[in-house]
């Protein structure tokens, strides 16, 4: 090793202008970045090599590396690539040969230098595995965090006393999560103390949370029925293997129970999911986990989802915790695409339709009936649940239907893009008007007799515009409160940002007043003024938490809303409380919703006992 590389550190993460800079060095173009033929994801030095992680839409990953070479005489520099999703692909080969011939006779030290330019580039000490550096860097989440992590004390921002959206109420529910519906073993390794605090799970996946009332797959499991296949639950049991590490492990490491775990997890038969979560303790001491992602990637029918990897969604809610980035759409890919995944040909003037991102329940159940008696054929529900059974017997869709969720946009761009020919994303259909512009827009993309489309529609509304119109008349006669600050009033107004749902729109056609609490330090409430403008709304400004507590006790509703379970500043002020969770999709769900706010508002417990609730600790 040459006096240059001596004083360079044993292990760096390069930063952005650096990935940058070597997609110049490594001759692809602009071009070639935007369509996804070869993008260089993250690039780490490690004891004396260059380590380039490389993606592309056709091979998935492969690992580059760059090592000088110290004989006279003799190239500078050897080039070869480890590729990890697709050995010896010739895309990657063409990669590695033109390398060879450019960079040659390229010193190391040149390399190094662009690395040593950006001042993002980090240095790092110990032992760390390749995967975890590369996620220090790659896996960094680009999205803005939530909210209860983004209060900075702004001018117009309130704190966590103020705040009553959430986003992180929504982590892994049906809303944000991936599930696989394949058999899953998820190998934890780190202290099986830490694993036993973690809730069980009762859906048999490794995803924590569910969003409420959503437990249930009825939609998914009545098109299964119709191809002769059982419930969803079925083809998805679960186990979690743990490596246990105790103290003698911390010291001498445990990467030889993490092989053995992952060995276990790997056998049996036909396709399976290997989840292999390195916990914080391992990843503290540096323990390499590339070996065990090795060792499930290679084996036969096994489809590996790794957290050590870099990449995480990019607009996942909660940065990079339990998630398993570009793993995930790799194995959607592999699963879900040919050669191994959905063969079988479009059918030429068919009306089959696959619906993506759309979270099921009974709700959904009901779209999925509303669309085939208005003469569509609902193929497959894919995403949050990839039904791999269910893809894989129904042919290509002659529409595609997208449910409005940013958090999957990363996904439907890389997998879905390539599983339809005609993609369309209607407004989600919470509401009446909504979901009779859903139906009517998949059925136009659809060709579908607009005379039948109208009756089945017209039918569905006057089975419930009873009810509805009694209900209305009610909710005519209550007002329904929100408190925003100018970070979170967005969720009020725009559906992009609160999962489909337009709550202000929707309320407003079930005939509810609404009164918005404004924080304004400086009293002005100009902000919300201009984004509700095209509706009637009372707001109130607030400036500190006891006259928050004080607009709460005398607003003229009798009903808030709060993303948290059981809000005691509600209570304690003696309002009813509801939430996301209280809306569903279609004109029975229109109905249900409204029924649900209306209790809501006629709740006596909170404000009949609120002098009570005032002091209530805890």
């Amino acid at each position: 090793m040459t006096s240059d590389l001596s004083r360079i550190p044993r292990y760096l993460v390069a930063g952005p202008d650096a990935v940058a800079a070597f997609h110049h060095v490594f001759g692809i173009s602009p071009t070639l970045r935007a369509n996804g033929t070869y993008v260089l994801s993250s690039i780490t030095w490690k004891e004396g090599m260059l380590r380039v992680c490389l993606t592309g839409r056709l091979f998935g990953r492969a690992m580059i590396h760059l090592q000088p070479t110290h004989t006279p005489g003799q190239e500078k520099l050897t080039v070869k690539a480890e590729s990890t999703d697709a050995p010896s692909h010739p895309q990657v080969e063409r990669l590695v040969d033109f390398l060879h011939n450019r960079l040659k006779a390229t010193p190391i030290e040149d390399l190094l230098d662009w690395l040593r330019r950006d001042p993002k580039t980090e240095a790092m000490s110990g032992v760390l595995s390749e995967g975890l550096l590369g996620g220090l860097r790659a896996g960094a989440n680009l999205a803005p965090k939530p909210y209860a992590h983004t209060w900075t004390g702004k001018p117009g921002e309130v704190d966590q006393w103020g705040l009553f959206f959430d986003d992180l109420v929504f982590v892994f529910t049906a809303l944000s999560r991936v599930n696989f519906v394949l058999p899953t073993t998820h190998v934890v390794h780190g202290c099986h103390e830490c694993t036993c605090v973690t809730p069980k799970i009762r859906t048999r996946s490794f995803f924590l949370f569910y969003h409420p009332r959503r437990p249930h797959r009825p939609a998914a499991d009545w098109l299964r029925a119709r191809l002769g296949l059982g419930p969803q639950y079925l083809d998805q049991p679960f186990r979690r293997i743990s490596t246990n590490m105790n103290e003698v492990d911390t010291v001498r490491g445990a990467e030889d129970k993490l092989m053995q775990a992952v060995a276990l997890a790997a056998t049996g038969q036909g396709e399976r999911i290997v989840a292999i979560n390195a916990t914080c303790l391992p990843k503290v001491m540096g323990e390499d986990v590339g070996p065990a992602i090795s060792l499930a990637r290679n084996t036969p029918k096994v489809h590996c989802l790794s957290q050590a990897l870099p990449l995480t969604h990019d607009t996942s809610l909660y940065t990079d915790e339990l998630e398993f980035g570009q793993d995930e759409p790799q194995v959607m890919r592999d699963l879900l695409l040919p050669p191994q995944g959905r063969c079988l040909e479009q059918e030429p003037d068919g009306k089959r339709i696959d619906l993506v991102g759309f979270p099921d329940g009974p709700d959904t159940l009901e779209l999925v009936t509303l669309l085939e008696r208005c003469g569509a054929v609902v193929n497959a529900l894919l995403l949050p649940d990839i039904d791999v059974a269910v893809c894989r017997r129904t042919p290509k869709p002659n529409l595609q239907v997208r449910f409005p969720n940013p958090n999957y946009t990363r996904l439907y761009h890389e997998v879905f893009d390539a599983m339809a020919d005609q993609i369309v994303t209607p407004p989600a259909p919470y509401g009446i008007d909504d979901t009779r512009q859903w139906i009517t827009s998949i059925a136009h993309a659809l060709s579908l007799d607009d005379s039948r489309v109208h009756e089945v529609l017209n039918s569905e509304q006057g089975a419930i515009q009873a009810r509805w119109d009694e209900l209305s008349a009610i909710a005519r006669k209550n007002t329904l409160g929100f408190v925003v600050d100018q970070r979170v009033l967005p969720r009020l107004t725009d559906p992009d940002r609160s999962f489909g749902l337009s709550l202000a729109r929707i309320v407003r056609e079930m005939g509810f007043g609404i009164e918005v609490l404004c924080y304004a330090p400086e009293g002005d409430t100009s902000y919300a003024r201009h984004q509700l403008s095209d509706m009637p709304v009372r707001l109130t400004p607030f400036q500190t938490p006891l006259q928050l507590q004080q607009r709460l006790r005398e607003g003229s509703f009798r009903a808030v809303y709060s993303d948290r379970t059981l809000d005691r500043r509600l209570t304690r002020a003696g309002q009813s409380q509801f939430s996301y969770a209280d809306f569903e999709m279609g004109l029975a769900g229109a109905l249900r919703s409204l029924h649900r706010l209306v209790r809501a508002c006629a709740l006596p417990f909170y404000h009949r006992y609120a002098s009570l609730l005032a002091g209530e600790q805890g």
